[in-house]
């Protein structure tokens, strides 16, 4: 993402996501980006995980960076949920107004896409998603960008699925790296 590509402030970040399902109703999805200003100054940086495990009422959140984790009380969800909709309409509705098919069907990582874009009526911000109905819907390409009243760029954002392995994934991605340590604080991560 780019946010202000006048001269002053000029921030960007990148990221990249990590989502395995199992049989048993497991999730993890681990998130890690880096961010910059001024384009070039490294402002933070993170990489976590979450594990959800249904079957023993237990979440847990990692913290690679620090080589922590923690366990959250209760049973925590993953934002994402499948659905078998095939043209992905009501998650299309879910995902904003003013949305209209697109037409073309991207085919991202081997799997095919339906697009829908969503546009403000200024058509200052406009956004595309392209929904993959073989994943339950899942948005498999995101892009949004904005224009200031002059009509010149100020903020982009793209985010695009670059694999996918269907089966049960690695039982590793759903433990807690033996070499990490239990933090007990309250105080927040960075």
């Amino acid at each position: 993402m780019k946010r202000s590509w006048g001269f002053h402030a000029v921030a960007r970040y990148g990221g990249r996501e990590t989502e395995a399902a199992r049989s048993d109703r497991a999730a993890m999805i681990r998130i890690a980006h880096r961010s910059f200003r001024f384009y070039l100054v490294r402002a933070e940086s993170c990489d976590r995980t979450r594990i959800v495990l249904p079957a023993k009422r237990r979440t847990f959140v990692i913290e690679h960076t620090m080589k922590g984790f923690r366990e959250l009380p209760g049973l925590w969800r993953i934002w994402e949920s499948w659905t078998g909709d095939p043209d992905c309409g009501m998650r299309a509705i879910q995902a904003g107004e003013a949305r209209r098919k697109t037409g073309p069907e991207p085919v991202l990582a081997g799997v095919r896409a339906i697009q829908y874009a969503y546009e403000t009526m200024d058509d200052r911000i406009t956004q595309r998603v392209a929904f993959a109905p073989d994943l339950g819907c899942t948005a498999a390409a995101l892009s949004s960008s904005e224009r200031n009243d002059a009509g010149w760029p100020v903020s982009a954002f793209e985010s695009k699925l670059t694999s996918v392995v269907l089966g049960e994934p690695d039982p590793r991605l759903f433990e807690v790296p033996a070499d990490y340590h239990m933090e007990h604080s309250d105080q927040a991560w960075p």
